[in-house]
């Protein structure tokens, strides 16, 4: 993903994960389809779509809460926390199976004291500048 984004090949990224998101459905590997969900859900945060990206996440945080996926959970709550952000629209979330957030939050990492709360900056790819690939 890091490489498709840091490319700008926004199409590609979503494609691979797409079919990623399909191989994992098919294989009924419910942990891939977790991950496949979230990332498609920041993928299209990436891209400004708000609505795709709320979507995703909270199937992913859904999917890692059936497994007791605790800290891929904690991952999606964050990520819908930056949607949340973006689109102004206040975050309303309740714990799911086999998700005890409280304790997963201290698991992950502790806010750093005195951190001062930023809006999520617009994520555009810059218009005044050329790619060009050599193969």
């Amino acid at each position: 993903a890091p490489a498709f984004a840091a490319g700008l090949h926004w199409g590609a990224w979503e494609k691979a994960l797409r079919a990623g998101a399909e191989a994992a459905r098919l294989a009924g590997d419910v942990a891939e389809q977790a991950y496949f969900h979230h990332e498609l859900g920041i993928h299209a945060l990436c891209a400004g779509h708000l609505d795709r990206s709320r979507a995703e996440l909270e199937a992913s945080i859904g999917l890692r809460g059936a497994l007791a996926d605790k800290r891929g959970a904690v991952a999606g709550r964050r990520a819908l926390a930056l949607v949340a952000d973006r689109s102004g629209t206040p975050l309303a979330l309740s714990p799911t199976a086999g998700d005890e957030l409280p304790e997963a939050l201290f698991e992950e990492s502790a806010p750093t004291p005195r951190a001062v709360p930023t809006a999520f900056p617009d994520l555009q790819p810059p218009t005044d500048t050329t790619v060009v690939h050599r193969g």
